[in-house]
């Protein structure tokens, strides 16, 4: 890993599984970069693996009505509220945390923001 002051981009190389230099799992990326906000933000397209069910692509979607984003896998329902948690944090099931908040848990009630982070 290069880098590392804000502003500058982190030159890492990622082979699968968790990455011990920024803590997301499974990302096929090279260059990651962190802006004034101390946000993630990415050279590239990057693509995720699901930690849980390993079948499908993480994507990134907002739920329309509180206009919460979340992280969610389309194969196995699995939930995350921010990348960083992704493999870090204990996920939740998508249907269960609607439910939860007094929604139906139907995928119309997302806005997919990106099909696979």
């Amino acid at each position: 890993m290069k880098g590392g002051e804000r502003g500058e981009s982190l030159q890492i190389i990622v082979g699968g599984g968790l990455s011990r230099c920024v803590g997301l799992p499974a990302l096929m990326m090279e260059r990651v970069f962190i802006d004034e906000s101390r946000k993630w933000k990415f050279s590239r397209a990057v693509q995720m693996i699901c930690p849980r069910c390993q079948q499908d692509y993480i994507a990134q979607a907002r739920i329309k009505v509180t206009e919460t984003v979340i992280f969610i896998c389309p194969e196995c329902d699995s939930i995350w509220f921010g990348l960083e948690k992704i493999g870090r944090m204990p996920f939740l099931d998508y249907g269960t945390y609607m439910e939860g908040i007094g929604l139906s848990g139907l995928w119309d009630e997302l806005e997919i923001l990106v099909e696979r982070i």
